[in-house]
C-alpha cells in the first residue's frame, strides 16, 4: 500500500484563499480549470471545490458583501427575473442564454 501525503499550504491571515479568487483566475484562464468555456463545467467545478471546502474545513465567513456563494441563485433568479426558482443558478443562466454554453459563462463573470 502507498502512502499519498497532501501538503495544504496556510495562508497568512490577509491572504486567505477564497471563492471570489478561484472564480478570477478562472475568468481569466477558463480551459485551464474547467477544459472549456462553458458554464456546465463551471458549475460542476464550483460544486466541487465547495464541496472540498467543507470536507477540509477551509470555509471562511467574511462581510456581508460579497453574499456567501450560496446566495447566487437568488440573486440570479432576480437580475435576470426567471422566476423559476427551484431550478438552479446554472440552469437559469442557461435558460436566459437559450442554452449558449459560451454566452452563459460570459454572463455568469458579469453576473458574479
Amino acid at each position: 500500500m502507498k502512502t499519498v501525503i497532501y501538503q495544504i499550504t496556510i495562508h497568512a491571515e490577509n491572504e486567505k484563499p477564497c471563492l471570489r479568487q478561484m472564480i478570477q483566475q478562472i475568468q481569466r484562464r477558463p480551459g485551464m480549470y474547467i477544459g472549456s468555456n462553458a458554464l456546465t463545467p463551471l458549475s460542476l467545478f464550483l460544486a466541487g471545490y465547495r464541496a472540498a471546502e467543507r470536507a477540509f474545513g477551509v470555509c471562511w465567513h467574511g462581510d456581508l458583501f460579497p453574499l456567501d456563494f450560496q446566495f447566487m441563485h437568488s440573486f440570479v433568479d432576480v437580475r435576470l427575473q426567471t422566476n423559476c426558482v427551484c431550478a438552479g443558478w446554472c440552469h437559469n443562466i442557461l435558460t436566459f442564454c437559450h442554452g449558449d454554453e459560451e454566452k452563459a459563462l460570459n454572463l455568469f463573470f458579469d453576473l458574479y
